[in-house]
């Protein structure tokens, strides 16, 4: 997300930010969850105050170190109240990225994932009715463990330790009901993903039918923005060029 955040002059930089702030806080008054993914405790300073490091500029011109638990802990109250006085009802699950950072080295990588852990346990216990924590880092450091489950870079995870993380996260947050909607969702997305064979066909007509149908099932159980509305432009969209 960071990498769409560029611009060539500073006017038009700002213009983005800003638009980008104001997306997050009217999605924020309406929203029921809001998940927050650390890193690292990784912190780069440039004269004196804390930036983002994210633009090619030399390590020579930054100061790093480490963030403290107190430092994480102090500046997540802050943001929890921010919050909190726009949508008292908002819910909060965090997680630790699984992801390890190796140019650190993996020495300190393990040093930088174990104070955003720390950081985590104690907000989490603070805030028990509203905090919640997600253990996506320790399933994929600690239960699946395997370098099958990464990807070619050995770094981020692939598609089947997303699964197996998905499948936790499903049994741990969402209702045998939810679950059961998310299945039938899934299965809808495979369809429209099909490439068929013969498109124009009789049999390929009757499996889109089915699959509106499908669609129109879900209609009264999902509450989203837009989901069902997507799948079904999707699936118009398939109609159309079937003619």
């Amino acid at each position: 997300f960071h990498s769409q955040i560029y611009a060539h002059s500073k006017n038009v930089l700002l213009e983005k930010v800003e638009a980008i702030q104001n997306e997050t806080k009217a999605r924020i008054h309406e929203t029921n969850f809001l998940f927050l993914t650390l890193g690292t405790s990784y912190v780069y300073f440039l004269n004196g105050k804390s930036v983002a490091n994210c633009h090619k500029m030399p390590l020579k011109n930054f100061t790093k170190r480490f963030l403290t638990i107190e430092e994480i802990t102090t500046q997540f109250e802050k943001l929890y109240a921010t919050l909190q006085k726009a949508n008292p009802e908002i819910n909060i699950i965090l997680t630790v990225s699984p992801v390890r950072h190796t140019k650190d080295t993996l020495e300190l990588n393990s040093a930088s994932k174990s104070i955003l852990r720390l950081a985590c346990h104690h907000i989490s216990e603070k805030h028990q009715k509203a905090v919640a924590y997600f253990p996506a880092y320790e399933l994929l450091i600690d239960d699946l463990r395997d370098y099958r489950f990464y990807a070619e870079d050995l770094i981020h995870p692939n598609f089947q330790a997303e699964e197996y993380i998905w499948e936790k996260f499903s049994d741990m947050f969402f209702s045998e009901s939810t679950i059961s909607t998310n299945h039938h969702i899934e299965e809808i997305e495979r369809g429209l993903s099909h490439r068929a064979f013969h498109p124009t066909s009789e049999e390929h007509r009757l499996f889109l039918d089915s699959l509106a149908s499908k669609i129109k099932k879900l209609e009264n159980k999902v509450k989203t923005t837009g989901l069902l509305e997507k799948l079904a432009l999707k699936l118009d969209t398939q109609r159309l060029e079937n003619k």
